[in-house]
């Protein structure tokens, strides 16, 4: 489970502003983070690509989006998006879990698909990921992943930011319990288990992984969440 979120650990403010000040760092700098630059959808609303203010801040989300095979996410997300008409930020195929059907406008062609309940939508990503790597988007949704025991990894990309309130990145209080220590991201200088966070960049953005799962994540587990 993977989201960029705030000090306070809010995901999106209370009007569900999911760009904003926890996101503006994705589209305010001159390095790509997709190879070629070039996006079918711009996901800042402004017209700009994903571009970061560092290299390193580059080939950290790029390894990651990269290893990404499904997104599994809620329909309120995907009603605000409009499904990203299409075109994710990464994956080839999102999963949505939803009591309602998929609508019929939008892009057919995507490969999205409709699921009713959290353990029928990771059935579903884990046979569409092959070995790939199985992201659940925190809040709702996520949330409920991880009570029902499974996700292997949270990750939270920590921007210098006070919301104050908000959309919570774990909505519910009944969660699973962690098993292992925290640690910074692979590949970080500095990344040890007893390491909490790694900054990213001078502007203090930090990321930091905290493993579930002290077996290694079976079909019943999220490969990366």
């Amino acid at each position: 489970m993977h989201n960029v979120v705030s000090v306070d650990g809010f995901i999106a403010d209370e009007n569900d502003d999911v760009v904003g000040p926890l996101h503006d760092w994705y589209f305010s700098g001159d390095t790509p983070i997709t190879e070629g630059g070039h996006q079918q959808f711009h996901h800042s609303g402004t017209g700009s690509g994903f571009k970061v203010s560092a290299a390193s801040v580059a080939e950290y989300a790029r390894s990651m989006w990269d290893s990404i095979g499904v997104i599994v996410m809620g329909r309120h997300l995907f009603d605000l998006v409009d499904g990203w008409e299409g075109h994710p930020p990464t994956s080839d195929h999102v999963v949505v879990v939803s009591h309602r059907p998929k609508p019929r406008t939008g892009t057919p062609e995507a490969s999205y698909h409709f699921v009713d309940g959290v353990t029928a939508a990771i059935d579903k990503a884990q046979e569409l990921a092959g070995e790939r790597t199985v992201a659940v988007n925190a809040g709702e949704v996520g949330s409920q992943v991880l009570a029902a025991d499974l996700v292997a990894e949270v990750a939270t990309d920590v921007v210098p930011v006070v919301l104050g309130s908000g959309k919570r990145y774990l909505q519910h209080r009944r969660t699973a319990s962690p098993r292992g220590s925290p640690r910074g991201c692979p590949g970080r200088p500095g990344a040890t288990p007893e390491v909490q966070g790694t900054p990213l960049d001078p502007e203090g953005m930090e990321c930091s992984i905290l493993r579930l799962a002290t077996r290694p994540p079976s079909r019943q587990d999220l490969g990366h969440a």
